[in-house]
């Protein structure tokens, strides 16, 4: 095994041993019950481990102006844009319509299209 495949390997159990062995389980297609983990700490709609969090999406056909200014490049002016057009337009019927929202871009959509959601329309 090359150098820089058993870096990639061992920094993938580093990874996956401090967030919980789920992504180590799943692609040795084995029960994420038998590999001994660090637990997790769960915080109301968050999941929290030492790299990072893993978020719930944000419903953009419920959310608040607060809510929608946690996603990537969304500040005040763009989220009361998301409100307004939802709100003008009876909501959104899929996530592709941002794009008619002034301010989002083909860019800025696909960089928030993994932490949106439409509330199970999708």
């Amino acid at each position: 095994m090359k150098k820089a495949s058993r870096i990639m390997v061992a920094m993938t159990v580093l990874f996956c041993t401090f967030c919980g062995g789920f992504f180590l389980a799943r692609s040795l297609n084995r029960d994420p019950v038998t590999i001994s983990a660090v637990p997790t700490v769960t915080t109301g709609t968050q999941t929290e481990c030492s790299s990072g969090s893993q978020q719930e999406k944000i419903n953009i056909n419920t959310a608040t102006a607060a809510e929608l200014m946690q996603l990537d490049g969304i500040g005040q002016v763009l989220s009361d844009r998301i409100i307004a057009y939802r709100d003008a337009n009876g909501g959104y019927q899929s996530l592709s319509e941002l794009i008619n929202v002034e301010g989002i871009s083909d860019k800025k959509l696909e960089a928030i299209l993994d932490q949106i959601t439409l509330g199970g329309q999708e």
